[in-house]
């Protein structure tokens, strides 16, 4: 996992080289939604808002995905609560054209504030 402080206002976390989260605006957001852009190493299929899970403080209670392929914007409309937010996803929900299922992907320094 890499987490490059540098790319601010623009954080970026490298998961398991097959996941990359970019959160699109500086922490703490002060507004929403909360936007984080999506790339995996190459396009994958059944990727859907639903299949994050959230690790952090804040409570996310709505959140929509667009986009397809090997890019995606989730953005999150809906936290009931401040905190921190951090988007997870896990084993095997989206396949590659090989038919190669995701690895387990979040990262401790990818959270954003809010």
């Amino acid at each position: 996992m890499v987490f490059d402080k540098d790319l601010d206002p623009v954080s970026a976390v490298n998961i398991d080289n097959y996941f990359v989260v970019v959160a699109n605006q500086v922490s703490p957001a002060i507004s929403l939604p909360v936007v984080f852009k999506v790339t995996f190493q190459s396009p994958v299929t059944g990727l859907q808002a639903t299949d994050f899970t959230y690790a952090g403080s804040a409570i996310v209670e709505g959140a929509e995905l667009l986009g397809s392929g090997a890019q995606y914007t989730l953005k999150i409309f809906d936290i009931a609560s401040d905190g921190t937010v951090q988007p997870e996803l896990a084993a095997g929900l989206v396949v590659d054209s090989l038919g190669w299922p995701n690895a387990y992907a979040t990262s401790a320094t990818g959270a954003v504030g809010f």
